[in-house]
Parts: structure tokens; sequence; C-alpha cells
């Protein structure tokens, strides 16, 4: 249980500075801005608002998985295998051959 919730809080108050951030950085100037805009600069910032936003949300669903590793649930690991063990002694007797047990004169 410790181990996951230094995770969660640390995501948790990531989320939060990145949506002061986006919040204060943009949607407030934007908010202001927007009485005084003309129909082609409303559109504008409409479409940046919400590229912003499908950004965010993007960011934080991609630090959700890989905080959480959910990808376990969704690409299982294959199971493990059994080693194959070689006789390195029968391997040997396979190549050795007959002139290399020559006594030496």
């Amino acid at each position: 249980m410790k181990r996951t919730i230094w995770p969660l809080v640390f995501y948790l108050v990531g989320f939060v500075g990145l949506l002061l951030l986006v919040c204060f950085g943009y949607l407030k100037p934007a908010a202001e801005a927007l009485p005084h805009a003309t129909g082609h600069e409303k559109l504008g910032l409409v479409a940046y608002a919400r590229l912003l936003m499908m950004l965010t949300l993007f960011v934080l669903f991609v630090g959700l998985l890989l905080m959480f590793r959910a990808h376990r649930f969704f690409l299982p690991a294959e199971p493990n295998k059994p080693t194959k063990y070689t006789d390195a002694w029968a391997e040997a007797g396979k190549r050795a051959k007959p002139e290399d047990f020559k006594e030496p004169e």
C-alpha cells in the first residue's frame, strides 16, 4: 500500500499543476479577450482551446497509464517457457574428431 500511494499523490499534484498552468496561462487570457474578438477570432480561440484541452487530456491519460502500469491488463506478458539446457559434454563429443586425441610425441 505504501508503494502505490506516492505515485498517486505525485500524479494528482502534477494534474493540479498542469490544470492551473493551462487555466491561468491560456484559458483566463482567452476568456478576457473573447468579448472583444471578431467572429473569425472567436473561432480561432475555440479551436486553440479545444486543441489545448485534447493535448492536456492526452498527457494526463498517458501519465495515468504509465503510473499504474495498466498495459499489464491489456497486453499480458507471455508465459515463461522452461529453459532448454544442452549437454555441453555430449555436444563436444559430437564435434570432436579422432585425430584431436593423438598423444604428443
